[in-house]
């Protein structure tokens, strides 16, 4: 058995509609030994290994759980176990994930392991130790000796794998607020993986979140309240209630300050949270020196202020209001009677909701120094056995993040204490602040009965409140949202996909310049890469996940035309979780074998994403049956049929239905493209006033233009703004750069053209026949290694009888063998085509086959080259000087 070959897809993608990880599997001699025949053994050892696969079902909503399906009706394959430890592994890590499936692939005794997952290198990580404890687990017997085979230390490795996930998942509050905005409609990305930044929402609407810190918390506010001893003066300065207090920097200032302040007193790190290096109810002198040290390793400033009898409440304050407060009672167990203090924290611990670090709402609760010296104050150890309902604290401070709980007490807040808690924030200048105050009675003013506050956090965890519960610890996830976007405000900006087999890019482009003129700052992605408001800011093949993350994450952009072309959606998927409009202009077999896609229909699949994603419209090839075909898998408002037969039945009868189509017919002659609502038609334009047609002469580009006037229509894009959109667009290199580029010499005519596939190249080359009847022409046709021999043969069969000389090259992109093997493909089915052998040259490097057909052309002549890297190719060209 043997695994390779990770896809990781980002979003939707040909086998789940949300993100997931597939493996390739080949299982070798055991495609025929799935775990009933394997022996109780290896099922007894795998659940030993990961108790928490007992409690997996097989599959969402089934009966049968994974323990079960190893055994009942011969049990699962090797592959499916993969993905199901994959997702134990994760959730052993907090990570609340749970598909996991497998599926046949094109090799035999081939399968590919499919499971969700939150964080890919996490994800990545997962599979990776399921795929070698699965084979450490397998008889040695059966294991053929020939392959290697993993050495698995599970104990140490499982525990890296805990650490890793956790250390790089969100945090909780910032997992359960995104969480909340999914609820709500809202996209949103992770940022970076190293950090808890995440951006909710798309380009100009988009916003940013740091935990519960937002986009519009102040530098400055969010200084002071890290810095205590800054937020106490602010406190003073506005007459609110805080703790005397003094900042020190040696063991002898604090014990200094502590006589001056009187004893008990609280020791703590100027900067910091969670609890870390704070002693509370300290004394005597050289207990302050040993609560100076143990705060000093957080920060050098260290605070030393009153205690303040009471308890402690957080008070979470959202855009000037106390929206919820929690009591927070300190980390205790309570005594049975029976067993030892011990054995009571791992009984506590138990607690599923209890975990380490920041990925569970409890905390687990450390026996450690400070829970031995709570103990030593009420004359108890860790194996003294506390009365029966005796409640023994762990903590002299409250917070969650050391084993702490907490009791909702909204409803109860003095409403003095309440405009102290909104007076104190606003002072600070935070819009999302958990302010922490103490009181012996919380019901009654702060004037009445003392308390002090004792600092104020700037990103204050949302654990206490939900732990609290109530209906305000219910609510705090909504109202941090709603303070990042107001209920009704926008957080999407329009957004097209385009996919298809040819046309794609050029039809990307034109929608983005009609969307241009109706005022949009437009993001763009293209196989050639990212652009913003038509100026490329990444170069490159980016018509993909990749390139759409990069136009939504962009503040600038206001709509967004994204060309999703096929290997972008095989190998990652599609990044958006819904577009607008999606559109699928036409299919052809240049694809077919690679990337598992075996016949045109599995191409149709992968390429229907893009309108089962759209929420709008859904615009279709109605001359086209696989693309008609897509209609019942659209949800989306509306479908738009795109056509050049005006007689199409099936535009007739929809349209007839009230239905939208865009439509070329001819009117006196001429092509003109037609938006029909109903039985009502708009003319927008004739096709061959689009200067990309070169007046009539390339006829594919109305049909792009065709599309793109109703995409741009589906978006509701005024007729006006869709005709001078049109009429601005030509095929000059600045529009759109690759596609029937025309240089003018002298000496002679260059065309440049990335014509890749048959049905491409032969449209070109009627344009061409027509634009130069009576010229000797040179054509360069390349391709890349990725394609198979029969599209290779096709293409040459596809210019053949066009040009007079031929050179055949490779691409840039996607060189997949050796340098000479496509050229001479090229070149053996030309001559095969009836072209003479002494007028096809075979060279392998592109650079050196441009210089040679441009070198064959003489005055007056015009040179095709069919090629990709077409920015290299066009400064080369320019640069040409003739013999």
């Amino acid at each position: 058995m043997q695994a390779s070959t990770l896809a990781i897809y980002q979003g939707a993608n040909i086998h789940t509609p949300f993100p997931a990880i597939r493996l390739l599997v080949d299982l070798g001699v055991f495609a025929d030994r799935p775990t009933g025949r394997l022996g109780p053994a290896f099922n007894e050892r795998l659940m030993a290994l990961l108790p928490g696969l007992a409690g997996l079902p097989l599959d969402e909503g089934s009966d049968l759980t994974f323990p079960r399906a190893l055994t009942e009706d011969g049990g699962l394959s090797l592959a499916r176990v993969i993905a199901h430890v994959a997702v134990a592994l994760q959730r052993a890590a907090a990570v609340d994930v749970s598909y996991a499936t497998s599926v046949p692939a094109e090799g035999p005794g081939e399968e590919y392991a499919i499971f969700a997952y939150e964080e890919a290198e996490t994800g990545v990580r997962a599979v990776q130790l399921a795929r070698d404890v699965v084979a450490r687990l397998l008889p040695d017997d059966l294991w053929p000796p020939e392959l290697p085979r993993a050495k698995v230390e599970f104990p140490r490795q499982f525990d890296e794998f805990v650490s890793y996930a956790r250390n790089h998942a969100l945090d909780i509050s910032t997992r359960e607020l995104v969480r909340t905005a999914e609820r709500r409609g809202i996209p949103w990305f992770r940022t970076s993986t190293m950090h808890r930044f995440v951006q909710l929402g798309h380009g100009k609407h988009q916003k940013r979140l740091h935990e519960t810190v937002t986009g519009s918390t102040s530098y400055i506010a969010f200084y002071y309240a890290r810095s205590k001893a800054l937020m106490g003066k602010v406190m003073v300065e506005h007459g609110l209630p805080v703790a005397p207090q003094a900042t020190v920097r040696t063991a002898q200032s604090a014990q200094t300050v502590a006589e001056r302040i009187g004893f008990p007193v609280v020791v703590k790190p100027n900067g910091g949270g969670k609890g870390q290096g704070v002693t509370v109810g300290i004394t005597d002198k050289d207990a302050v020196a040993a609560a100076f040290e143990k705060a000093r390793r957080y920060d050098g400033n260290v605070l030393v202020e009153a205690f303040v009898e009471g308890r402690d409440h957080r008070m979470l304050v959202i855009d000037g209001e106390v929206v919820a407060v929690a009591q927070r009672v300190p980390g205790h167990v309570i005594g049975d009677g029976e067993r030892s203090v011990v054995q009571l924290v791992d009984e506590l611990n138990r607690d599923p909701r209890r975990g380490r670090g920041y990925s569970t709402v409890l905390q687990h609760l450390v026996l450690d120094d400070e829970a031995d010296r709570m103990l030593a104050l009420q004359g108890l150890g860790r194996d003294s056995v506390p009365p029966k309902n005796a409640v023994v604290p762990l903590r002299a401070t409250a917070n969650i993040s050391t084993g702490g709980t907490a009791v909702d007490m909204t409803e109860q807040v003095h409403p003095d204490n309440r405009q102290m808690a909104i007076d104190a924030v606003r002072a600070c200048g935070l819009d999302v602040a958990g302010l922490d105050y103490l009181t012996t009675d919380i019901s009654r003013s702060f004037r009445e009965v003392g308390g002090a506050i004792s600092e104020i956090n700037a990103s204050p965890g949302l654990r206490p409140h939900w732990i609290a519960g109530g209906a305000a610890g219910a609510a705090v996830n909504d109202r941090v949202i709603d303070l990042v976007f107001p209920p009704g405000a926008p957080c999407r900006i329009p957004t097209v996909a385009v996919t298809g087999t040819n046309g794609k890019t050029t039809t990307s482009r034109m929608v983005a310049r009609i969307l241009k003129h109706a005022g949009y700052t437009v993001g763009m992605t293209t196989t050639d890469g990212v652009y913003v408001d038509e100026r490329q800011t990444i170069k490159g093949d980016h018509a993909g996940a990749g390139g759409a993350r990069a136009v939504l994450c962009d503040g600038r952009v206001d709509a967004a035309v994204l060309e999703t072309a096929r290997g972008g959606i095989l190998r990652r998927g599609i990044l958006m979780d819904r577009v607008d409009v999606g559109a699928v202009l036409n299919l052809a077999d240049d694809h077919v074998g690679q990337l598992g896609m075996a016949t045109l229909q599995d191409l149709a699949k992968a390429k229907r994403l893009v309108v089962e994603l759209a929420t709008e419209a859904a615009v279709l090839n109605a001359d086209d049956p696989l693309c008609v075909d897509m209609a019942p898998a659209v949800s989306a408002k509306a479908i738009c049929y795109v056509t050049t037969d005006p007689k199409n039945a099936l535009v007739r009868e929809h349209t007839k239905a009230g239905g939208t189509a865009a439509i070329l017919k001819p009117v006196k002659g001429r092509p003109v493209i037609s938006l029909k609502h109903g039985r009502k038609a708009t003319t927008v334009l004739s096709a061959d006033e689009v200067p990309a047609t070169l007046e009539g002469v390339a006829p594919y580009n109305g049909v792009n233009a065709l599309y793109a006037a109703a995409i741009a229509d589906c978006m509701g894009v005024a007729v006006a703004h869709i005709r001078s959109g049109l009429a601005s667009f030509g095929c000059g290199y600045e529009d759109t750069p690759g596609r029937l580029n025309i240089r003018e010499g002298p000496p002679f005519r260059v065309i440049l053209d990335f014509g890749h596939n048959q049905p491409g190249l032969e449209l070109v080359c009627e344009t061409i026949r027509r634009i130069a009847p009576d010229r000797r022409s040179v054509c360069l046709l390349s391709a890349p290694g990725t394609k198979l021999d029969d599209n290779l043969r096709d293409m040459a069969r596809a210019v053949a009888d066009t040009f007079e000389s031929f050179v055949c090259s490779n691409w840039v992109r996607n060189f997949t063998r050796e340098p000479d093997v496509v050229p001479n493909i090229l070149r053996d089915a030309l001559v095969a085509c009836g072209v003479p052998a002494e007028r096809v040259a075979a060279v392998p490097d592109l650079t050196a086959a441009v210089d040679t057909a441009l070198g064959l052309a003489g005055t007056g002549d015009t040179v095709t080259i069919f090629a990709d890297d077409h920015d290299a190719i066009w400064r080369q060209i320019n640069d040409f000087q003739p013999a």
